[in-house]
């Protein structure tokens, strides 16, 4: 979960300015500024803690649950309000407002 208390976020908070102006510097590919800046940490990681299972596990835990995260807060949001502007494509699904845990199952 990315929710740290203030101090364990001071030294990271500090950098992602700066890797965020490096990554989005005009000219060159977003997407593979971003694969680049995330495997190149994930390097040093394992550089720094040493090859294990439980390392690389780990790591894709926390890559995962980012994912899931940004879209959870992000993304969804995102959808959501282009599902109102734009109409919903699922013409028989419920509005998410009126649907239960009845109707999964």
């Amino acid at each position: 979960m990315p929710y740290l208390v203030a101090d364990e976020r001071l030294d990271i908070e500090g950098i992602i300015p700066h890797l965020s102006k490096a990554i989005l510097t005009p000219g060159t590919t977003l997407p593979g500024n971003i694969n680049f800046a995330v495997s190149s940490l994930v390097n040093e990681i394992v550089a720094d803690r040493g090859e294990s299972y439980a390392l690389y596990n780990t790591i894709l835990g926390a890559l995962e649950c980012s994912k899931l995260e940004i879209y959870r807060r992000m993304v969804s949001p995102y959808e959501d309000k282009k599902q109102k502007q734009n109409g919903d494509v699922f013409k028989s699904a419920l509005p998410l407002s009126q649907t239960t845990l009845k109707d999964f199952n």
